[in-house]
């Protein structure tokens, strides 16, 4: 799914009282009640009446980003593995 939004902010009291401001709007709590939880079921309320079709429940702990140190151990493990299986091969 695509969103186009132009966050509003308001009460600033360094500049406009109104602005595009994402850090006001977009915060991390915010994020996840909106976006994640409210979305996801109007998704499966909609699914369900036009298609008859049940959205599985969202997997704990298998959606979730890695830092950029994790993200390089487990290329290195993946180079590593591969390394070792054409060795054994030999």
């Amino acid at each position: 799914m695509h969103v186009v939004v132009v966050p509003v902010g308001r009460g600033s009291k360094r500049r406009l009282e109104t602005q595009a401001s994402k850090r006001s709007v977009f915060t991390p709590k915010a994020l996840e009640n909106i976006l994640q939880n409210r979305l996801r079921q109007t998704e499966s309320i909609e699914m369900l009446i036009h298609y008859g079709v049940l959205v599985r429940e969202q997997q704990k702990g298998k959606n979730h980003d890695l830092t950029v140190t994790e993200y390089q151990v487990q290329q290195e493990t993946e180079q590593l593995e591969i390394v070792e299986r054409i060795l054994d091969e030999k």
